[in-house]
């Protein structure tokens, strides 16, 4: 499969300002770039007559200077407008999108304008306003949004006013390349990784990162890729893995950028030897039987008697091996323990006490 970016987004403000007029409306919009920016200087229409529901024309906010990668594909747009009016008589009339020209769906609201600053958001992360979207429309310098507010009380002036209009555009984008598989093996001293690619084109390069908690990751290396369009093999090795569990996975880098993950593969690694165990030792039947499971990982614990035979299987995420697959245990005892993965962990000796 093609290898699909986590979902990104651009936040931008508006570049270009201009009152649009509407058929009927009561009052324009003056000082309109001071929309530009939060910083408490507003674009205003004065008092709204007429009686409820008196309008205004367009506040009209384009050129935000997106720039989207060609790849993408568009899958929501948010708006957020700053706004207020300290004599709460004002409202939205119409918010609407604007792709070369007012379209898409309405999404004014019924809320009236606060009295103190505060901004409304319309749409979201998978909202595209009732039509489709190309990244030329979204890049374009007539991309942008209309907004008209309307009076929706009696008594006193309106003041409305606007501080500051963004957008954020959310998109996905398709790497190009397939990713086959990632892979690692552990080695004596080091950590082997190896993955296959397929179809590569305008990538740049991979990282390999690893972390300690399959959360935190750093780089350990860096390859380029080779942008070939047939099966490709990569590898790399770390040479100094940390001690314990490490998580290691994959970034994969566009040409632009862009930025993909493979899947995480956890692995077990210390020079030492291993630090999975059971205790106490001797184990005095009845009591608890602990086990080394500091991350709660899924483990299986075999045991056997003095002739190699098991004696029981027994999977815990728990610090404290389950009392059925210990009835069996008498006297000297083996035990080997697993990652759910199959990984050895662990070997050792138990004695039983009853």
């Amino acid at each position: 499969m093609y290898v699909t970016v986590a979902a990104q987004s651009q936040t931008l403000s508006g570049g270009t300002f201009a009152n649009f007029p509407i058929g009927g409306s009561k009052q324009s919009w003056v000082n309109v770039a001071n929309v530009a920016t939060s910083n408490n200087i507003y674009a205003t229409f004065g008092n709204l007559t007429g009686g409820v529901g008196g309008y205004t024309d367009y506040l009209l906010v384009t050129n935000f200077g997106f720039s989207i990668p060609p790849s993408a594909t568009i899958t929501g747009i948010q708006v957020d407008v700053e706004r207020s009016d300290p004599n709460l008589n004002t409202g939205d009339f119409h918010i609407q999108i604007v792709k070369n020209g007012i379209i898409g769906t309405d999404k004014s609201t019924s809320l009236a304008y606060p009295a103190a600053d505060a901004t409304q958001s319309y749409g979201n992360a998978t909202d595209l306003w009732g039509t489709t979207w190309t990244v030329a429309q979204i890049n374009a310098t007539n991309f942008g949004v209309a907004i008209a507010a309307q009076r929706i009380a009696t008594g006193g002036a309106t003041a409305g006013r606007v501080d500051h209009v963004q957008i954020t555009v959310t998109y996905n984008v398709i790497l190009p390349i397939k990713l086959l598989n990632f892979a690692l093996q552990k080695n004596q001293s080091s950590i082997a990784l190896s993955w296959t690619t397929a179809e590569e084109s305008n990538m740049d390069h991979f990282e390999i990162q690893r972390a300690e908690n399959a959360r935190d990751f750093v780089s350990v290396g860096s390859i380029p890729t080779k942008n070939q369009l047939t099966q490709t093999n990569y590898s790399f090795e770390d040479k100094k893995p940390l001690k314990n569990i490490s998580y290691y996975r994959l970034k994969m880098v566009g040409g632009q950028g862009d930025v993909s993950y493979s899947k995480i593969i956890p692995v077990r690694f210390n020079s030492t030897g291993s630090t999975i165990s059971l205790y106490p030792v001797p184990w005095h039947r009845g009591t608890p039987l602990n086990i080394v499971n500091p991350n709660g990982e899924k483990l299986i614990v075999q045991f056997f008697n003095g002739s190699g035979q098991m004696i029981s299987s027994t999977t815990t995420v728990s610090e404290v091996i389950p009392n059925k697959s210990l009835s069996g245990l008498r006297g000297w005892n083996s035990y080997k323990i697993f990652s759910e993965n199959h990984q050895l962990l662990g070997v050792g000796k138990l004695f039983v006490v009853d």
